[in-house]
């Protein structure tokens, strides 16, 4: 812990790298170097990105948890699965991926929802790992 208090631009930077072996099968790491040492890697389809999110407070975390509550015959339960989907639609900053014109893609729950759900595990995981909030 740096402080007591979280200052609002405090962030946690991701770096993704995506490259395609040559069948196309999508591979993606947080290393460069180690993703395009694996066999079969096409180099000339390397892609790096972004994905920067809000360091979370508090408050963030009640509102990530408040929206993750279900109502069921036991009572109240948190769902995991909608934590970390919450997780991005409240924390997400910015990120660097584009449309196929090479346009920025808007950062919102349908393109967080259009994300492929092994790029959306491994934001998440990297997110985790540097914060130790899962």
């Amino acid at each position: 812990m740096k402080s007591i208090f979280i200052k609002d631009d405090e962030e946690v930077k991701i770096d993704i790298f995506f490259a395609k072996n040559k069948d196309g099968d999508m591979f993606l790491g947080n290393k460069k170097d180690a993703l395009l040492e694996q066999k079969g890697i096409v180099k000339a389809s390397l892609e790096e990105h972004q994905v920067t999110f809000k360091y979370p407070n508090h408050g963030d975390t009640n509102n990530i948890l408040s929206k993750s509550i279900q109502m069921g015959e036991g009572g109240l339960s948190i769902d995991p699965i909608a934590a970390r989907v919450n997780r991005l639609i409240v924390l997400l900053k910015d990120w660097t991926f584009v449309d196929d014109d090479g346009k920025k893609l808007p950062i919102n729950v349908t393109n967080i929802n259009k994300l492929h759900s092994s790029v959306a595990d491994f934001i998440l995981t990297e997110f985790g790992d540097r914060t130790g909030i899962e």
